[in-house]
C-alpha cells in the first residue's frame, strides 16, 4: 500500500494500512471465535448425547452429562443420574471430538479470508516503474537541503 502512493503521503498510507489491518484482524477473530463456538457445540449436543445413550444413558440423562462435561466439573458428572465409567469415557472422547470438528470448521473458514487476500494482492498496483533513483523529499540538513521544495 505504501508503495502506491507518493512520497508526501506515506505517512497516511501507512496509517490506513495499519487500520485495514487491525480491522481485519478484528473482523477474523470475531468470525473465527465465532465458528468455533457454534459449530463446536452443535458438534457436541449430537454426538456426545449418542455417545450417553449408547452407553446405557437415558437421553435425557445424556443431555445432563453434556452440560455437566462441558462445565468441567466432575461433582456435575457424577450426579448425572445412571452415570457410568463407560459413559463418561464415551462422552469425553465424543466431546474431544467436537473440538476437533469445530478446529476443523475454523480452519476451513479461513480458506474464504485466504482467497480474498489472493484476489487483493491481484488487485495490486504494480510498482516496477516507481522502483527508480528519484528522491521526491530530501533531508533539510542534508548537502541536498536546497533540492527539498516543501521546505
Amino acid at each position: 500500500m505504501q508503495l502506491g502512493v507518493e512520497q508526501l503521503d506515506l505517512g497516511a498510507s501507512g496509517g490506513l494500512a495499519g487500520v485495514a489491518r487491525f480491522g481485519g484482524g478484528s473482523l477474523a477473530v470475531a468470525v473465527y471465535t465465532s465458528v468455533l463456538t457454534n459449530t463446536q457445540a452443535d458438534k457436541a449436543a449430537d454426538i456426545v448425547v449418542k455417545a450417553g445413550v449408547a452407553n446405557g444413558l437415558t437421553p435425557a440423562a445424556a443431555t445432563q452429562l453434556l452440560t455437566a462435561i462441558s462445565s468441567g466439573l466432575a461433582t456435575a458428572i457424577e450426579a448425572v443420574p445412571g452415570i457410568n465409567p463407560t459413559a463418561i469415557t464415551a462422552a469425553s472422547e465424543a466431546f474431544l471430538q467436537s473440538y476437533a470438528y469445530g478446529l476443523k470448521m475454523t480452519a476451513l473458514t479461513s480458506l474464504g479470508f485466504g482467497g480474498f487476500g489472493i484476489v487483493m494482492c491481484l488487485l495490486c498496483e504494480d510498482i516496477g516503474p516507481k522502483m527508480n533513483n528519484k528522491t521526491n523529499v530530501f533531508l533539510e540538513n542534508d548537502v541536498n537541503a536546497e533540492k527539498n521544495k516543501y521546505h
